[in-house]
């Protein structure tokens, strides 16, 4: 069962900036989007789907990919 975790980030002018990714098993995956409600949905599919966690990575990069579409 995939879950989100929440970072914060400095960017170079050195505003705070909340980031979110996923959290699997004993795996931390850090900093995918800066909104929530996205990463959200990518876990509610992922986990009504079941994704197994081997396809973590490409399911990420797919997502990442249709944001900057």
């Amino acid at each position: 069962m995939l879950t989100i975790n929440q970072a914060t980030i400095i960017d170079e002018d050195g505003n705070s900036i909340k980031t979110y990714g996923i959290t699997c098993e004993n795996r931390v995956i850090k900093d995918i989007s800066t909104d929530k409600k996205k990463v959200e949905s990518l876990i509610k599919l992922c986990n009504e789907n079941n994704l197994s966690p081997i396809h973590l990575d490409d399911v990420i990069d797919d997502f990442l990919v249709d944001l900057q579409v």
